[in-house]
């Protein structure tokens, strides 16, 4: 497909653009490859483009800036999405498109990560049930996956195209010729002879005499043809929904609206695709994200630890039996080191705590992790914690965090933090008025 620059009162395609981290590239990849079958019978021009299917010889900052002039922005998030700083840049021009209701934006869940705290939960989601891409314990497949996500995108553009039909209607190739207007000296013999035939004299009425060719008026259902030497003034009469517009007349993404493009639901959090979405929400992503796991860590002291060991205290204070520190430091490190790792690799992904703030713990591709992995992720976490009272690793870990927005065991173990889901799909989204 061309990629030549074309007036946007010249275009009467719906452009369609994927913007992806990087490490995301396989997953656009395989969703464009899906929509394939969709944009060969489509009876209107899709086009497709990415970061990663620039054509040979097209300057790639140049190709990149079709972002924004896409009617439609899929934004393929994840917590790779989030950090990447070039992403986010680009991210916050389409959002002040969308802000002014210039393009549609589209959320597709990639990976799981706390995207609740994210703007793009003002934003039409998919897959609908919430559940992303790579998770594999809900699909059945890869191409399961892609083919839900699909599905929906496909609604999406269907929905987008019938709310403004105009965008999309056929250019007239030429004029239309007029049918020759009928003959009215053969019409006047006809109804003279049909009476004659009768055998009566016809009335002296003047509606029945034969007139003269020159003085028959054709009726209103004639007159249409005789009217119109051109096409184009046939077109006047009818209504505007149906007036065929010329190539220089057809509009596109200013007048394609979000808001009828996909439902969005209110009990999962979702607003209306038609708000406007916040320009500093990085800022409160990241807050909401360390309240979260703060939060989480508080509860575990607290539900793991202090009433373990209160009620381990008032049991041994009853029984008068009497326990050593050195008893108590091992019991918490089983806790710590045992406990916690079965609970995070269970079919739980997370500790009490990580439970009641919705959280749990992923490696990078969305598996459960194993119980070593949760292990080795506990000590390290417990090592880099000591480390910072050295201050220098506390200072790289601030500097590293600017750039990859993760914490060193997070790095170390190959685990991620998202939001929790639940294991069977979400009712069928409706259109919600608020």
């Amino acid at each position: 497909m061309s990629t030549a620059m074309t007036p946007r009162s010249q275009r009467r395609d719906i452009e369609v653009y994927f913007l992806a981290a990087p490490e995301d590239q396989s997953a656009c990849e395989e969703i464009i490859k899906h929509l394939k079958p969709i944009i060969r019978s489509s009876p209107f021009p899709i086009e497709v483009n990415s970061d990663f299917n620039i054509p040979a010889g097209t300057e790639k900052e140049k190709h990149k800036q079709r972002l924004l002039e896409a009617d439609i922005v899929l934004a393929l998030i994840s917590v790779d999405f989030i950090n990447n700083d070039e992403v986010y840049g680009r991210n916050q021009k389409v959002i002040e498109r969308y802000n002014k209701d210039e393009t549609a934006m589209i959320s597709i869940l990639v990976r799981n990560f706390m995207w609740k705290s994210t703007p793009f939960v003002n934003l039409p989601l998919v897959p609908k049930n919430l559940q992303p891409l790579n998770n594999k314990q809900f699909w059945n497949s890869p191409d399961d996956a892609v083919t839900a996500v699909v599905s929906d995108i496909y609604d999406s553009i269907n929905e987008l195209a019938r709310s403004q039909p105009e965008a999309i209607q056929p250019v007239p190739v030429a004029p239309v010729k007029p049918a020759p207007a009928p003959q009215a000296p053969a019409e006047a013999p006809r109804m003279q002879t049909e009476i004659t035939d009768l055998g009566k004299e016809p009335a002296p009425s003047e509606a029945l005499q034969p007139v003269p060719a020159a003085e028959v008026k054709p009726t209103a259902a004639m007159e249409m043809p005789a009217a119109q030497p051109k096409a184009e003034e046939s077109m006047k009469e009818l209504p505007p929904a149906v007036q065929p517009m010329h190539v220089a007349e057809a509009k596109r993404a200013p007048d394609l609206k979000p808001a009828p493009v996909v439902p969005v639901s209110a009990g999962t959090g979702q607003a209306s695709a038609s708000s406007t979405i916040a320009m500093d929400w990085r800022g409160k992503y990241y807050r909401a994200v360390v309240l979260k796991r703060a939060g989480a860590i508080l509860l575990d002291q607290l539900l793991l630890l202090f009433v373990p060991f209160f009620l381990l205290g008032l049991g041994l204070g009853i029984t008068g039996t009497d326990i050593s520190e050195t008893g108590l430091n091992w019991i918490a490190m089983f806790i710590y080191f045992v406990v916690m790792p079965i609970m995070e690799s269970s079919k739980w992904q997370g500790t009490i705590g990580k439970r009641i703030m919705k959280l749990q713990i992923t490696d990078r591709e969305g598996d459960r992790v194993t119980f070593l992995r949760a292990f080795w992720r506990n000590i390290m976490r417990t090592v880099v914690f000591y480390s910072y009272f050295l201050v220098v690793p506390l200072i790289y870990q601030y500097i590293r965090f600017n750039k990859t927005r993760k914490l060193f065991h997070d790095e170390l173990s190959g685990t991620v933090i998202g939001e929790r889901l639940t294991g069977s799909a979400a009712a069928p989204i409706a259109v919600n008025a608020a």
